[in-house]
């Protein structure tokens, strides 16, 4: 539930153009959330609070993939994606 709700609030940025306030909020929410995340961490683990933060990273960076795509008009291969 809390990866699916960060993942929608970051889908919201412009990430071709806003990429760096993507960014920026996700460390914010880190650092204005911290007793919530690491009432999380006790609870889940530190493997969990990693996939979390990799999902939400993952989602970003194809999140400007995607967008620098439909901007340029190209299609990059998925192999291409996964770096």
């Amino acid at each position: 539930m809390l990866e699916a709700e960060a993942i929608e609030v970051v889908k919201k940025f412009d990430l071709l153009v806003d990429y760096r306030e993507a960014v920026l909020f996700v460390l914010d929410y880190v650092k204005t959330n911290k007793h919530l995340l690491c009432c999380a961490y006790d609870s889940m683990g530190r493997d969990e609070m990693k996939r979390f933060f990799i999902q939400i990273l993952l989602a970003l960076r194809g999140g400007v993939i995607l967008n620098a795509e439909q901007q340029l008009g190209v299609c990059v291969e998925e192999q291409f994606k996964i770096f």
